[in-house]
């Protein structure tokens, strides 16, 4: 029997990752050419009417989106949530969406898990990205990343002991590393409140 295939594109992404990232990219693009036009049409010597609008920019979004409810492969829609982190912090929805779909086709998934934590603490909704890191700390008490973000998510909520508790954990389990130095500056910051 012949082995099946993923044909790749550019950048060895599976081809149908492809269409899903180049939306998003123009949406980014969008955004990014959008905000940085000029204000008035005095400053542009032209009127705004052949500038991207806001109506484009969300066209492109709900675009994005429905791709993303088609998609069914969870590892697809985990590398399209990491590039709306990596390329669109403007547009967390995107990637809150599409580390949801993931998470709900793979469930127990820590590393997904405290992505979305961190999209979540993004979005101002720290409660939501605790409950997440915790669940991933659960399932991997060895896992830095979700005790790091719920620690930050802890604090944000008020809650200093619970975070000072979550990011000691993290240097205790991985002493030296770049996450440990990143939970060091935390604790910094909550000793001083």
């Amino acid at each position: 029997m012949a082995e099946k295939r993923n044909p790749s594109g550019p950048l060895g992404l599976r081809i149908e990752y492809v269409g899903i990232i180049g939306i998003l990219c123009l949406f980014a693009g969008a955004i990014i050419g959008w905000s940085m036009a000029p204000k008035s049409p005095a400053q542009s010597g032209h009127n705004h009417a052949d500038m991207f609008s806001a109506q484009d920019s969300a066209q492109t979004a709900q675009a994005a989106l429905q791709m993303i409810d088609q998609q069914t492969d969870p590892q697809a829609l985990s590398e399209i949530g990491n590039h709306a982190y990596d390329t669109m912090h403007s547009s967390l929805s995107v990637a809150i969406n599409a580390y949801e779909k993931s998470l709900a086709k793979k469930p127990n998934d820590p590393n997904v898990m405290t992505d979305l934590a961190a999209m979540y603490i993004s979005a101002g909704k720290p409660s939501r990205a605790a409950e997440i890191a915790r669940d991933a700390a659960k399932l991997d008490p060895k896992h830095i990343q979700s005790r790091y973000w719920l620690g930050v998510a802890l604090a944000q909520t008020g809650d200093m002991a619970g975070a000072r508790a979550s990011l000691l954990e993290v240097k205790k389990i991985s002493p030296g590393s770049e996450l440990a130095k990143e939970a060091e500056k935390t604790l910094l910051e909550i000793d001083k409140r």
